[in-house]
């Protein structure tokens, strides 16, 4: 039938379907039977116009009805409020020792670096270096104690006061993986400098005006250096303290309450560096204003993260979260065609990850291995210490590998780290789609045939990936984290899905995250923030000191201690840049079902017919 005709045949049903949906008071019986027609329309379209607007005009009509039955759930917008009005609260409630603690660590930390400052005056160029305190001093004589805060452009001074808060804080939680011992100590660290800091002013005679000034912005930003303690100290705590449940059970949940705690610092975080760039720079205004805001500043945060939590329990809560679910530790099935939340997806993630550890791990330390040996033997004797190479992407990056290797070399490690994204892709890959075919009882697909079927599409996908590495230090990590999501989303497109090839796949992929980009970025931070604990301890250069120390005991002539330790470091890097992979690959996996089914609703087609059907349990009839 050709499309006119099938318009119009149709089109006076379609109008009234319409009609009927605009209607306060809606006729359920009519509206079941039209909607039933409807759908079938929308499968004869997508059969024989699947390109063609009419099936997009009527997959919308049948989303009218899906959003009207299913009207009382939360949209996106209410969802962003929950999250500020009723989770957030609820968590911050729920992890109130927690917050408690991490204030004290922090006030006691305080009163250490004023003690130690009174005790050794030296003690602040100590902590805060000789160049600063002697810049400080010039400042006070000059008359302009403050003066620190007026030199910098003001867009500049932002981006770089604000990135590096992020980045304090983001460490501060995310190290509470050592079983919280990496986030104390941030904590203690941070709190000797405030009080060592504070105490230098009081020392030179300018306690009102540094006070006045600093804590403009510091209050904000020290609090939310507190609340981040907080979040790696609950995310400590399912390790340490996992109770009746396993610990990657306890883990799990705690991890997850941990990163929303995180993320609702995020914003203060940015409004601090945005205060210290444009206004604590402003020190010749009244004294009761800056006094006004600072107060203003501590009503808020003690408003929202103690008094709100606090109010919001006693009134009782409109939805109360359940902070005891967990992914049971058993091998059942995922279920593939439900649409998840960013939470769900970490979580079944994690199992995924989990119940495939051996088959996942073993390639990645084997390849990490072989990565080491190859950048040894290869290695052209530029540097000269292992702080040279101290930074992830100074020798994961392409561009950067001319400074350590020959032309050729580096061209020959860029080759290997291409191969190993091939098998990383590949191999994930294979895993989940074996996965998900064992689920349903399917004879699974071997790798032979696997790779026969999608080799192409994952070594074009995975060039494209590496070339990401030869753009300019620092924006190759950009470009990663935002194409990432449209990579993957296009490699399970076009492996999944029996009639889409490796290049219709791109518009598919795009069209499935158009909708949900902010989520596919989400889940993508929150993967990434798994193996950043490896790469930050390594930056932190703890592993540098240990190796060092360890080493030093050996005295032999032959033995290059500086290319074992570097050695060493490389592969632990490697190993924590493949984990992060595999958690990527498996993570954006369960996201391309979930924007399938959000998109394409193909289980919810399937149960349509059975809507008002009436079927008998255990003799009694129930409706579904």
């Amino acid at each position: 039938m050709r499309e006119t005709k099938f318009i119009q045949q149709n089109q006076e049903k379609w109008e009234e379907f319409e009609q009927l949906m605009q209607q306060k008071t809606k006729d359920p019986d009519r509206l079941s039977a039209l909607f039933v027609q409807i759908t079938d329309d929308l499968s004869y379209s997508r059969t024989f116009y699947p390109n063609r607007s009419v099936r997009v005009y009527l997959n919308g009509l049948a989303q009218q009805l899906f959003y009207n039955l299913y009207g009382n759930k939360r949209s996106r917008e209410s969802r962003f409020g929950f999250f500020w009005k009723e989770e957030l609260p609820q968590i911050m409630f729920h992890y109130r020792k927690e917050l408690l603690f991490s204030f004290l660590i922090f006030a006691v930390s305080v009163l250490i670096g004023i003690l130690s400052s009174f005790m050794d005056p030296q003690f602040p160029a100590h902590i805060l270096g000789d160049s600063y305190v002697k810049m400080t001093e010039e400042n006070i004589a000059s008359g302009d104690p403050m003066k620190v805060y007026k030199e910098a452009n003001e867009i500049d001074m932002f981006m770089g006061i604000t990135l590096n808060n992020l980045y304090v804080a983001f460490l501060t939680f995310i190290l509470g993986l050592i079983a919280a011992i990496g986030t104390v100590g941030i904590l203690i660290s941070n709190g000797i400098m405030v009080g060592s800091f504070q105490w230098f002013f009081v020392q030179a005679g300018e306690f009102r005006e540094s006070f006045l000034t600093i804590w403009v912005h510091g209050t904000l930003e020290i609090s939310a250096i507190i609340i981040a303690g907080m979040a790696g100290l609950v995310m400590g705590k399912g390790l340490l303290f996992p109770g009746t449940y396993s610990r990657v059970q306890a883990f799990q949940v705690t991890a997850m309450h941990g990163l929303k705690i995180f993320f609702g610092i995020a914003p203060i975080i940015i409004a601090a560096g945005f205060i210290e760039s444009f206004l604590t720079r402003f020190t010749e205004a009244p004294d009761i204003m800056r006094l006004l805001f600072i107060l203003a500043s501590l009503f808020f945060i003690l408003g929202y993260f103690v008094i709100y939590p606090w109010l919001l329990a006693r009134k009782g809560y409109k939805e109360p979260l359940k902070f005891s679910k967990v992914q049971p530790d058993n091998l059942q099935p995922f279920a593939y065609n439900q649409i998840r939340s960013n939470g769900e997806l970490f979580l079944d993630t994690f199992t995924f990850v989990k119940r495939y550890a051996s088959a996942i791990f073993k390639p990645i330390v084997a390849g990490s291995l072989l990565y080491t040996v190859l950048f040894y033997v290869f290695r052209s004797g530029h540097y000269s210490e292992v702080s040279d190479l101290l930074y992830f992407d100074e020798y994961l990056d392409y561009g950067n590998l001319l400074t350590y290797f020959d032309y050729n070399n580096d061209y020959f490690i860029a080759l290997f780290n291409g191969l190993m994204t091939i098998v990383a892709l590949s191999w994930v890959s294979y895993l989940f789609k074996k996965e998900k075919q064992v689920s349903e009882n399917k004879e699974h697909i071997t790798v032979a045939q696997f790779l026969k079927q999608h080799l192409l599409t994952i070594a074009v996908i995975s060039i494209l990936l590496n070339g990401l590495f030869f753009l300019p230090l620092g924006i190759d990590f950009l470009a990663i984290f935002l194409l990432a999501p449209i990579f993957m989303m296009w490699l399970f497109v076009s492996i999944t899905e029996p009639d889409t090839n490796i290049f219709s796949g791109i518009s598919r992929s795009v069209g499935l995250l158009s909708g949900a980009i902010f989520k596919a970025y989400g889940l993508v931070l929150i993967l990434f923030s798994l193996g950043a604990v490896m790469y930050l301890t390594l930056e932190s250069g703890l592993i540098d000191i240990n190796l060092r120390y360890i080493l030093h005991n050996f005295r032999s002539k032959d033995l290059d201690l500086n290319a074992l330790t570097f050695s060493i470091q490389t592969f632990f890097r490697s190993f924590s840049l493949m984990s992060i992979f595999a958690f990527l690959i498996a993570g954006m996996s369960f996201l391309y079902y979930t924007l399938r089914e959000t998109n394409d609703a193909a289980t919810l087609l399937k149960r349509i017919p059975s809507i008002g059907e009436r079927k008998k349990v255990y003799g009694v009839e129930a409706e579904f």
